[in-house]
């Protein structure tokens, strides 16, 4: 797994660096993500482009996410996120991952530095133990607040 969460984090860097280098003008917004069970960094590459890495405070229930999307309209934004999981729970242990390919959502400006976010969206799911997997579609809604550093 530790494998896995090295090559997640390894193309994260390298769609920043891909994104820098292709002229895209950093906003530098840089920020802290608080959702329910998750703490996440967000860096916005362009002023409707931004990326996300996520990680799931459950001691059971490990996913490390990648998220990236675009501002649509005002406050409409769309994207894309992957995850990698890894589990150990009332004795069954695995991994897995999870894939939406599309999810929309609306940013809810507090103040300057402090907005709230809610999205909605389809994903798959795959987890595998000891041989046998499962796989499916659910419909995740998450909110959560962002906080701009700088």
């Amino acid at each position: 797994m530790l494998s896995n969460k090295i090559k997640l984090i390894s193309v994260c860097l390298l769609l920043l660096f891909v994104a820098i280098n292709l002229n895209a003008e950093p906003s530098k917004k840089f920020g802290v993500v608080l959702g329910d069970p998750w703490l996440g960094l967000r860096y916005d590459i362009k002023d409707n482009i931004g990326t996300e890495i996520r990680y799931t405070l459950d001691p059971e229930i490990k996913v490390l996410y990648l998220r990236g999307d675009i501002k649509l309209y005002k406050r409409i934004f769309c994207g894309l996120e992957y995850g990698l999981i890894s589990f150990d729970y009332e004795g069954i242990s695995g991994t897995g991952y999870t894939l939406t390919p599309i999810f929309i959502g609306y940013k809810m400006p507090i103040n300057k530095r402090i907005s709230f976010l809610f999205d909605l969206g389809i994903s798959y799911i795959k987890l595998s133990s000891d041989g046998d997997s499962l796989g499916g579609f659910e419909f995740p809604i998450n909110a959560w607040i962002a906080i701009n550093l700088f």
